[in-house]
């Protein structure tokens, strides 16, 4: 029983040990682990200038600070502070991210100079987050510039979530610096949580402009820290961030980091992500926008027939910008290989959508922004302009798809009142009309085509005389297709070349009703002119064959040319 107690006793002992047991600064090479510039032994023990813990929902993990020698250069007073603060923020930076694990963590204050002492980005503090018998080390150095709070907090907080890394997925983070993108964009991401509206690490934005369109995200480092906030802003620390570290390659080399991340992020998300990022749309954690410079690399200009080929390689964002020429109609036709993905906006109207077939240019030249992106193998996008028409520009702004307005559909519904409503009166009875649904299409083509298209266009005409009542409901569907020019800046002329309009209608009386189809004849004239007035947006309009007076006030119907 005594042996059984005893034995018991000792694995409880070597078990609890470990757990709360710092190394000794008198122990042979544990300075070293720190920075090889250190003695390896010491005569005399580290002074330790505060102990605290780091504290989670699931976790209360002892971090110490500790001083090798005399350090001048740090006031240790305002650094207990800062390390209080550290503390209580990487813990609940910690919770937002979900269940992670943390070794014990000794800060070690020296006033051995940055490795990169000089330097414009000279580090004061450093880690290599693989754990020593338990224990995570991080060393502050000296610097000959003072180090506010805030610095303080994210550069340090960034080398304590490589120690999370390391407890937590330990043979991903082994594959340093394979997952160098992961692992250094990650730790500034966090650093992010524990100072979320912080400006320091602006110049990572930066850096992710420069390397953005030739770079591929699993070939950066600390700039890939912007994927990892816009996973934030868009899925949350946890279904974003955390969920993406986990399923990143415990294996291999940059073969397998692409193919774990291609596996974690579909083509869409990966499209999305480059769309936000060039509309400049990604955020801290506090709300406060990355001050992005996006780059364009390249610009293409089309004011003819040509072929542009673009190609990029996987988890790029590609992009360029092209330009048409003010004074015609393009016909744009993009082919892009498997895997691949191009998306357009036009710079002055916004919105990211499939690339144009048409682009009328007419008093302006037409910008887009372009993005080709892939995350399977390298993509190819072929950009072929087959034609080029002049355009007239006192015509431009007709060009485009016209509706007509609640009054144009209201007075054209009650035309029919002016030829029979005082021969109804005269006979001692009332006939009222009125809209009841549908619509018509004007369509003024770049290429000098256009139409009117007839939508179950729908009036409802009413008689009423001794005491009695006539329902008519007239329908109509099918149009006029015609070809049109501009002779003036308010006139036109046309010439049909088709017309299929039909009517149906229904005539009540009573209970009993009739039902008729007739086929509406062509115009009378072959050819005429019309008359308008136009802005971006509306359109009044007469002569146009089908449509009389009472139907000349239209609104656009969709984006107008320029």
């Amino acid at each position: 029983m005594r042996l059984i107690l005893a034995i018991v006793l000792v694995a409880l002992s070597a078990s609890a040990t470990p757990a709360h047991a710092f190394g000794s600064c008198r122990t042979g090479g544990y300075l070293r682990g720190f920075d090889e510039r250190l003695p390896a032994t010491l005569a005399a023990e580290c002074r330790e200038l505060l102990r605290v813990e780091v504290v989670t929902r699931r976790l209360r993990v002892p971090m110490r600070l500790i001083a090798y020698g005399a350090t001048p250069s740090f006031d240790e007073g305002t650094l207990i502070a800062q390390v209080r603060q550290l503390a209580a923020k990487t813990g609940a930076a910690m919770d937002l991210l979900g269940d992670l694990d943390l070794s014990r963590v000794t800060i070690l204050l020296t006033d051995l100079p940055s490795p990169d002492d000089g330097a414009a980005g000279a580090i004061h503090a450093w880690t290599e987050g693989v754990q020593d018998r338990g224990e995570c080390k991080i060393t502050l150095f000296k610097l000959r510039r003072t180090v506010s709070d805030e610095e303080f907090l994210v550069t340090v907080s960034h080398e304590i979530f490589h120690c999370v890394q390391a407890k937590t997925w330990p043979s991903k983070y082994q594959l340093y610096p394979v997952g160098s993108w992961w692992i250094e964009g990650s730790a500034e991401y966090f650093a992010h949580l524990v100072a979320p509206n912080t400006s320091l690490m602006d110049p990572r934005a930066r850096d992710f402009d420069a390397a953005s369109p030739e770079t591929a995200l699993i070939d950066m480092e600390y700039e890939a820290s912007i994927f990892f906030l816009w996973l934030h802003q868009t899925a949350g620390p946890r279904a974003g961030v955390k969920r993406l570290i986990d399923a990143m390659a415990s294996t291999g080399g940059r073969t397998e980091q692409a193919s774990a991340l291609r596996a974690a992020l579909p083509l869409d998300r990966f499209v999305a992500f480059a769309q936000d990022y060039l509309d400049g749309q990604i955020r801290q954690p506090g709300g406060r926008r990355v001050p992005s410079s996006v780059r364009f690399p390249t610009t293409t200009v089309f004011s003819g027939p040509r072929t542009k080929s673009s190609s990029v390689e996987p988890f790029v964002i590609g992009r360029e910008i092209f330009v048409f020429r003010a004074g015609k109609s393009y016909d744009l036709k993009t082919l892009v290989s498997d895997g691949g993905r191009v998306r357009v906006k036009d710079q002055d109207r916004g919105g990211w959508g499939d690339p144009p077939t048409k682009v009328n240019a007419c008093s302006e030249d037409q910008r887009f922004d372009v993005a080709i992106v892939s995350t399977d193998a390298r993509a190819t996008a072929d950009f072929n302009v087959t034609g080029a028409d002049a355009l007239d520009r006192r015509s431009c702004c007709l060009i485009g798809d016209w509706q007509p307005t609640a009054g144009s559909l209201n007075s054209f519904s009650r035309a029919g009142m002016s030829g029979g409503a005082g021969a109804v009166a005269g006979m001692g009875g009332a006939m009222t009309c009125s809209y009841a649904s549908g619509d018509w299409l004007l369509s003024f083509g770049a290429n000098g085509r256009g139409s009117v298209v007839w939508n179950n266009f729908k009036n409802v005409c009413t008689i009423s005389a001794g005491g009695q009542s006539m329902r008519h409901t007239n329908i109509k569907n099918g149009g006029t297709v015609f070809e049109w020019s501009v002779v003036d800046n308010r006139a036109g002329k046309w010439t049909w070349t088709d017309h299929d309009a039909r009517w149906r209608n229904i005539m009540q009386i009573g209970p009993q009703v009739m039902e008729r189809d007739l086929q509406e004849g062509p115009p009378s004239a072959r050819s005429s002119g019309f008359a308008y007035q136009c802005t971006a947006t509306t359109l009044s309009i007469e002569g146009i064959p089908g449509l009389n007076q009472y139907a000349k006030e239209h609104n656009r119907f969709g984006a107008p040319p320029r």
